[in-house]
């Protein structure tokens, strides 16, 4: 960016405003990766359960019988049958267990994980409705040193109060401004953390 553009930017210092619900972690990008390994998990264990169960199959054929002079008259015939590898049968039921003690462990992760998450989450809302009161009184101070530099700009003037009087004014009311933007600073920030912890920040969900 050159010189001509960025003169053209006015950026204005104001709170951000989240317009999207942040009251629950649930779309955490942990916790949607967990939610997503449990899933696995549960299709593999039923994919091993099915290696376990003996399989029902169907067969056919047909057969020539010379001692009749059925050799150009082939009969066919069908049937059904249970097929059951014994070994392959416990070693998939094992695996089966092994899956669900791991699906096990993945949903008491997915357990602490929502719940840390929450405990975050609500510290960041606390936070952020701590940074916006503080605007709010930020903003009542730097309105009210304002005042009291324009009085004191009319007595300095008029010769009613010294120089330094007038300058402490005027160094209160910067103090005052340099407070609200550490205000503002801090309540974007927080904004920030909130998102984060939601687990929603993107472009859009801040105003």
């Amino acid at each position: 960016i050159g010189t001509p553009q960025i003169e053209t930017l006015t950026p204005e210092l104001k709170p951000w405003t989240i317009n999207v619900d942040v009251t629950t972690s649930e779309d955490w990008p942990e916790i949607k990766a967990l939610n997503e390994a449990i899933l696995a998990t549960s299709y593999k264990r039923k994919a091993e359960y099915s290696e376990y169960i003996p399989k029902l199959i169907a067969f056919g054929r047909y057969e020539f019988y010379k001692d009749n002079l059925t050799l150009l008259d082939p009969e066919w015939y069908v049937g059904i049958g249970l097929r059951w590898t014994l070994f392959d049968g416990l070693s998939a039921r094992n695996n089966a267990r092994q899956i669900k003690l791991d699906q096990l462990m993945l949903e008491n992760n997915r357990t602490q994980t929502i719940e840390m998450a929450n405990i975050k989450l609500e510290k960041e809302r606390l936070d952020q409705q701590k940074n916006i009161l503080l605007i709010e009184n930020a903003n009542n101070q730097v309105a009210l040193a304002a005042d009291v530099l324009n009085l004191s700009t009319k007595e300095f003037q008029q010769g009613l109060i010294t120089l330094n009087e007038h300058l402490a004014a005027i160094t209160e009311y910067e103090k005052t401004c340099l407070d609200q933007i550490k205000a503002i600073a801090a309540q974007r920030a927080s904004a920030l953390e909130l998102l984060i912890s939601a687990g929603k920040l993107t472009v859009e969900t801040i105003q």
